[in-house]
């Protein structure tokens, strides 16, 4: 998740439903805020182990993910797009009734998805308030499978600003991003958990519609259309869409990969389904 989560692709939340436990999640972090709910020793116990481990994918995952992805994009990509779309199938497996209204959410979910990953970055005024909101944002989009907090921020024109912050130590602006970042995902958790408690089916076709809809994003096959400078002056991409295998040496002069991406894709299905195996069994034994 803490891997996932510095990079433009797919989201932490999504790799929570990878490995089966994003309910869990929302769940603890809902009920850890001030409400009716008493927290439970077990909610505080899965938010250590996760706070722990997206520490630790952050320093250490991040960077190998981040050099895959600039060096190996188009196997990496396929790796993690067989892994989201199994498992958002797994997820709809638990859909008790698939009812108009649910059917509905479902679309809905992957619509607004979809049209996420064909936005272009906007750019907010560089102030703590602006900062607060590109923080509250990221932490709202983090706390939602599809896209990740990282690409909202990259949408909202901050990523580069925030990250010379945290490089540079400025800590008012640390705190302003935080802040907002944790409020807004705080926020997310709230409303998650409350849409499973009351209307479990329509949640999980939603959250389905949400990670089918961001798949767009993590196409394999991709063309940079736009780009911009970074602090350092180098250029990066700013703006991509997706194209077919059969037109990316045509259109980019660069090998498809086509059967790597293939092989990588049956990968991340494979990891996903052996995931849900083990898991399966170890509730069997508690």
């Amino acid at each position: 998740m803490g891997a996932s989560g510095a990079l433009h692709g797919v989201s932490s939340s999504t790799i929570a439903i990878i490995f089966g436990f994003y309910q869990d999640l929302t769940q603890a972090v809902s009920n850890v805020l001030p409400g009716k709910r008493e927290p439970s020793k077990n909610d505080y116990v899965l938010l250590t182990l996760v706070s722990a481990g997206l520490l630790a994918g952050l320093v250490t995952l991040a960077p190998l993910l981040a050099y895959l992805l600039v060096h190996h994009f188009i196997p990496t990509s396929s790796f993690l797009f067989g892994s989201l779309i199994f498992s958002a199938s797994l997820g709809m497996r638990k859909i008790r009734s698939w009812r108009p209204f649910v059917i509905l959410f479902f679309f809905l979910g992957a619509g607004a998805s979809f049209s996420v990953t064909l936005l272009k970055p906007v750019k907010l005024p560089d102030n703590h308030f602006f900062t607060f909101l590109s923080g509250f944002i990221s932490g709202l989009g983090s706390g939602i499978p599809g896209i990740s907090g990282a690409f909202w921020l990259y949408l909202t024109g901050k990523f580069e600003s925030v990250l010379f912050a945290f490089k540079q130590l400025k800590i008012s602006s640390i705190l302003s991003f935080s802040l907002g970042a944790v409020a807004g995902f705080s926020t997310m958790c709230r409303i998650i958990s409350r849409i499973f408690t009351d209307y479990f089916s329509t949640a999980v076709a939603l959250l389905a519609g949400l990670a089918i809809g961001a798949l767009n994003k993590l196409w394999p096959w991709r063309q940079v259309s736009e780009y911009v400078s970074n602090s350092k002056g180098t250029q990066i991409p700013a703006y991509d869409h997706s194209i077919m295998p059969w037109n990316y040496l045509e259109l980019t002069g660069k090998d498809p990969q086509v059967f790597q991406a293939i092989l990588m894709m049956a990968v991340g299905v494979f990891i996903v389904a052996l995931t849900e195996k083990i898991a399966a069994r170890i509730k069997q034994k508690i």
